[in-house]
């Protein structure tokens, strides 16, 4: 046995030693290995403010990104779609801002002459027109009418008078104060019992002023009162008179 080992020994190549048995777990198997690579997790890259964090161990903080920055073509970049614009709806106006028909009964009007102002006259009258108005405060009622004066008994003379009728002045939805013109025709009715029945035909022209106020729903009744000279050609008749009236605006 002795000389078998001694052959073996010298049986080696000269420079090699005898090997070594490595320890079981300083060889990790090739299974092993694997499965520890799988489960590290992928190397992370610390940013350079996270590394100067560490090494002065303050906070590190995280920057804010930088603010947008307007550019000449954001007019040409598409915007969200928006629901159209309704139209705002238009301001309604009543009374006297809002145009129409008007409708005037006068059921009495006082007047005497101012030459002879014992020459008292009874009246009434209807009177109809067009009101418009423009701008803020302009307004105006273009029209005609006709009245019926009753005279004094002892003699019996009648007027009858038709023609158009001018209103010009300022308003707002209640009031309405305006100067007045008026120019017609005047026909005197004479009864037969004085001399004969005949009719005389004047011109007649009537210069006032007056005030309307609008009252009711949607301002349609109207009240008014005009003061006015009425002057008639040829002959010589100046009347003042008095005229209060209630009406109706429609439209």
């Amino acid at each position: 046995m002795h000389i078998l080992f001694v052959l073996a020994v010298w049986s080696r190549a000269p420079g090699e030693s005898a090997p070594s048995v490595p320890p079981a777990e300083s060889a990790p198997s090739a299974v092993q290995s694997g499965e520890s690579a799988e489960l590290e997790p992928a190397e992370h890259v610390e940013s350079p403010d996270a590394t100067e964090a560490a090494a002065t161990g303050e906070p590190a903080q995280i920057a804010a990104s930088p603010p947008p920055v307007a550019s000449a073509t954001d007019d040409e970049k598409p915007s969200p779609a928006r629901a159209p614009a309704q139209p705002e709806a238009p301001l309604l106006t009543e009374g006297f801002r809002r145009p129409g028909t008007y409708l005037h009964v006068a059921p009495g009007i006082a007047s005497f002459n101012v030459l002879d102002p014992g020459y008292r006259q009874y009246a009434w009258g209807v009177s109809g027109g067009r009101s418009v108005a423009r701008g803020r405060r302009f307004a105006a009622q273009l029209g005609g009418f006709f009245e019926h004066l009753a005279g004094p008994r002892d003699p019996a003379v009648d007027l009858l008078r038709l023609g158009g009728e001018f209103r010009i002045g300022a308003s707002n939805e209640r009031v309405f104060g305006y100067g007045l013109i008026r120019t017609g025709l005047d026909i005197a009715v004479i009864p037969k019992d004085v001399y004969f029945q005949r009719a005389a035909l004047f011109f007649l022209l009537s210069l006032g002023a007056g005030v309307q106020g609008a009252l009711g729903p949607r301002r349609r009744f109207l009240l008014g009162v005009e003061p006015s000279f009425d002057f008639t050609w040829p002959g010589v008749l100046i009347l003042f008179r008095t005229r209060a009236f209630i009406g109706w605006r429609f439209g």
